[in-house]
C-alpha cells in the first residue's frame, strides 16, 4: 500500500511541478481546492498571487523536487500529506525550500487544501 500511495504522490507532485514551471496561473490554479487555506490564513488566490507572481513573465523558470516524503494522513480518508524539497531557479537566483502540501480527493480529483514552508535552505 505504501508503494501505490507513493507513486500517487510522486504523480501528483510531478503535474504540479510542470504547472508551476509553466507559470501559467490557470494551470497552477487548478491543482488548489476552492477551500484551501495557506499557513498564514491567506486563501487560494492571495497565495497564489503572492508565491506566483514573481514568477509570471519570466522565460525561464525551472522547478524541481526532490526528497518526497509522502503519507495517508491518520484517521482521515482521502486526505494525502506530502512534503518535498523544492528547488526554484529563475535566471541566476536559485531558491531551494522545504515545502508540505496536503492533498485532498474532491469530487474524484485530487486537490492541495493546505501548503507550507517547512525550512528555508541556503543555496
Amino acid at each position: 500500500k505504501w508503494a501505490v500511495e507513493r507513486t500517487k504522490a510522486l504523480l501528483l507532485v510531478e503535474h504540479w511541478r510542470q504547472d508551476a514551471e509553466s507559470t501559467t496561473p490557470l494551470k497552477m490554479r487548478q491543482r488548489y481546492s476552492s477551500s484551501f487555506k495557506a499557513a498564514g490564513g491567506e486563501n487560494v488566490d492571495d497565495w497564489l498571487r503572492k508565491t506566483q507572481g514573481p514568477l509570471n513573465g519570466n522565460a525561464k523558470v525551472e522547478v524541481g523536487v526532490s526528497d518526497l516524503d509522502a503519507f495517508d494522513y491518520p484517521g482521515q480518508d482521502n486526505l494525502l500529506a506530502v512534503s518535498f524539497v523544492q528547488t526554484v531557479t529563475v535566471g541566476g537566483t536559485r531558491q531551494v525550500v522545504r515545502k508540505r502540501q496536503y492533498w485532498s480527493l474532491e469530487a474524484g480529483q485530487w486537490k492541495i487544501v493546505s501548503e507550507s514552508l517547512i525550512e528555508p535552505r541556503k543555496t
